[in-house]
């Protein structure tokens, strides 16, 4: 039955999607307890941990918008590293040497973008009232 297995397809499709945001928000959760841990120098880890996720939970918008506004940015780096890397044969000396600093550039391009990310949110946890 073609209909009942499109809905098969979307459910699955579903499922892996609603898994995908949970482990994000999970992440993102561990991002602010882990600022939370080195600002304030503690070692009160599952205090943290809560505080981060009342943060999380009280601001849903604005701390999930800001993960998903740099994942975007990080997916928009990665399909250009892919369409330049595709973009030329690397069976030359040349070419393997190209190869390799644009695969390098990209590394340093997904550090930033980690950095991106707690600097972010940090800076998002300190100007918020009552963090």
């Amino acid at each position: 039955d073609p209909a009942r297995e499109g809905l098969r397809l979307a459910a699955a499709i579903g499922r892996v999607l609603i898994f995908l945001f949970l482990a994000y928000f999970i992440e993102m959760v561990l991002d602010y307890a882990r600022i939370k841990i080195a600002a304030g120098d503690s070692r009160q880890v599952f205090r943290s941990l809560v505080g981060a996720a009342r943060f999380v939970l009280s601001r849903p918008f604005g701390t999930v918008g800001l993960y998903y506004l740099l994942g975007l940015t990080g997916w928009a780096g990665f399909a250009a590293y892919l369409a330049v890397q595709s973009g030329f044969a690397r069976t030359t000396s040349p070419g393997v040497i190209a190869g390799f600093l644009i695969t390098q550039a990209f590394i340093a391009g997904r550090a930033w973008l980690r950095t991106a990310y707690l600097g972010a949110q940090q800076h998002y946890l300190e100007s918020s009232p009552n963090a």
